[in-house]
């Protein structure tokens, strides 16, 4: 088992998610800043994304995802 399986395993995540190596889809949409989040809808759109962390945008990118769930 890989140590990203083992991660998610561990965190009881139920989502997908892989590594960016060699940065490539990082490098599409930023040259630095990490933490940087991207939400990215069903189209491939990005419908959310900010750098760092703070309790307000987590709330802010939790209440998108939300939203993008209900359609």
């Amino acid at each position: 088992m890989t140590k990203m399986k083992e991660f998610k395993r561990e965190k009881s995540y139920d989502f997908h998610f892989a590594p960016d190596t060699g940065r490539v889809i990082y490098s599409k949409f930023a040259d630095k800043y990490i933490p940087r989040n991207v939400v990215v809808d069903e189209e491939g759109t990005i419908v959310y994304q900010n750098t760092g962390y703070t309790e307000e945008k987590f709330q802010q990118m939790m209440d998108v995802i939300a939203e993008e769930l209900k359609n």
